[in-house]
């Protein structure tokens, strides 16, 4: 529910500044308006009105083909025009909507009982979904303990086991995204640890990333095709809630090819 109201507020912020941007457009864009009519021959004639600042008269005149700039600056001016009453009205409706809502946050009302009610609000996942805050909070930090030898990277949040796991921990945090890496996650009874778990920032769901970079390796192939296929049948695929990502010989993971990345599935 919180992250909701977060999605609302984003939206309402957005809606403001468009409306800020088309009322500079109209009172720096040209004065007057076209008018477009169809003559009898069927073809359509533009004019030009205009009112005379210094008599208040309207003066109207044909607009040709070298005023193609012009038509096109008081085309664009009529859009605006037409689309700041709408904006103004949904923003009034949002504005009233946002004044009259009342936040719900299981783990709010939980630490609001307090000590000894820990966890209470998990004995109702069954009859109500569990809140985005408390399924973040669910996945451990860093669980994965096995060859620590290979932890030699160090950026944000830690050390990584490649250059490419630092690249991507790096860009999350520049742009302050929550993430966990390598967390032990359960599933039946499989046991694995996703290179990083990502706490998407407009609507509070998961996000699974895993950077593929020893795919030359036939065991490594195996094992990557084992936990996508367990993926897969829990419900996290790409394109949906899973990231790949991968590198190799000639082609290394750059830093704005991860930034293109982020921006595509979390801002």
């Amino acid at each position: 529910m919180a992250d909701s109201i977060r999605l609302i507020e984003r939206e309402l912020q957005f809606r403001r500044e468009l409306l800020r941007q088309y009322e500079k457009y109209v009172e720096s864009g040209p004065a007057g308006h076209v008018s477009i009519r169809k003559v009898r021959n069927g073809n359509l004639r533009k004019y030009y009105h205009c009112i005379d600042p210094s008599t208040g008269k309207i003066n109207r005149r044909n607009l040709h083909d070298e005023d193609a700039e012009l038509i096109r600056q008081l085309k664009l001016k009529a859009y605006v025009l037409a689309c700041i009453p709408i904006l103004k009205k949904s923003i009034r409706m949002i504005k009233q909507c946002m004044d009259g809502q009342e936040v719900f946050d299981p783990l709010q009302i939980e630490r609001r009982l307090g000590k000894g009610y820990e966890g209470i609000c998990l004995q109702f996942q069954k009859l109500a979904p569990q809140s985005e805050d408390a399924a973040w909070t669910a996945i451990p930090e860093r669980q994965n303990t096995s060859f620590p030898e290979r932890l030699i990277y160090q950026a944000a949040g830690g050390m990584y086991r490649s250059k490419s796991e630092m690249i991507i921990a790096t860009q999350l945090a520049r742009f302050e995204i929550p993430f966990k890496y390598e967390p032990a996650i359960e599933m039946g009874s499989f046991r694995f640890y996703p290179d990083f778990v990502a706490r998407n920032p407009l609507d509070g769901e998961l996000v699974y990333w895993e950077h593929l970079g020893l795919l030359s390796k036939e065991e490594y192939r195996r094992s990557t095709q084992r936990k996508l296929e367990m993926y897969h049948v829990n419900g996290i695929r790409p394109g949906d809630n899973l990231i790949l990502t991968c590198d190799g010989d000639g082609a290394p993971l750059s830093a704005l090819k991860i930034e293109r990345v982020i921006w595509a599935h979390f801002l």
